[in-house]
């Protein structure tokens, strides 16, 4: 369906994800049933798709033109490091083991998803209402996230308009009950490190310290992103323990040495 269509507008805008096929007109319905009409469709992205239609004597013609653009990210998110499996707890990654998630979209939230692939990589979009509710409180499904110490995510969105836009994360803590008992929030927004921006990746890469109530974490069930921002691409959600990289240990062990004398 051609949102907002009216018989008196005849060009239309309509954007499609990248790698997507064209959409295809299957149904255009003349308010004259005497009236003919040709379809024509767009045989790729961007494209146009054309409606000709022409009255019952043939003196009136008009054509409805819809231009299908690419919306979204045409590059991957970036490739994460390689790191040791016991150093992440992976919600979504193709460069780590992902742990089992019950659902990516809860009967409780109000957003729905779609999985895609951009140049291979396998990402997820995000249509917002208010919040998206990622469940993985069945049995045994549990995290216990006490020795991550930071949180990595790469969000992308084209919204033009961040003017008072936000893209919040939560983690739900139950503590061995049925429920949440606590919960920690991560916000971002146009004034934050980082900062919500259109058009490219942007990489969340912080400290759990930087979380709002910086609970305990050895029973987290759900994760929660909360946006106004419409549609948004995400990947590589995990957390991670940080640990001295070998350049960092070669220094740190010439300390152990004493300077030369004469």
């Amino acid at each position: 369906t051609v949102l907002g269509f009216s018989a008196s507008v005849i060009s239309y805008t309509v954007g499609v994800g990248f790698g997507s096929p064209a959409p295809q007109i299957t149904l255009a319905t003349t308010t004259d049933t005497n009236a003919t009409k040709v379809i024509t469709q767009a045989s790729s992205v961007p494209g146009n798709a054309t409606v000709v239609v022409t009255s019952q004597n043939g003196s009136v013609t008009k054509t409805y033109t819809v231009s299908y653009v690419i919306t979204g990210p045409t590059t991957p998110a970036p490739t994460p490091p390689a790191r040791n499996a016991n150093d992440v707890v992976s919600l979504f990654s193709n460069a780590y083991s992902n742990i089992t998630i019950d659902t990516w979209s809860a009967i409780w939230d109000d957003s729905n998803y779609t999985d895609l692939q951009i140049s291979g990589n396998d990402t997820k979009k995000i249509v917002f209402g208010n919040f998206i509710g990622v469940d993985f409180s069945g049995a045994g499904h549990h995290q216990d996230l006490t020795l991550m110490t930071r949180f990595h995510m790469d969000f992308y969105t084209d919204n033009a308009d961040l003017i008072g836009k936000v893209f919040n994360s939560k983690i739900s803590q139950w503590g061995g009950g049925a429920g949440e008992v606590s919960a920690a929030e991560l916000n971002i927004n146009t004034g934050t490190t980082p900062a919500i921006v259109t058009g490219s990746w942007v990489s969340i890469d912080v400290p759990m310290t930087q979380w709002v109530n910086n609970l305990t974490r050895n029973d987290i069930a759900q994760f929660l992103i909360t946006s106004n921002l419409g549609t948004v691409y995400v990947d590589n959600i995990y957390f991670y323990k940080e640990g001295l990289s070998t350049n960092s240990f070669e220094v740190s062990n010439a300390k152990m040495y004493p300077n030369p004398t004469m």
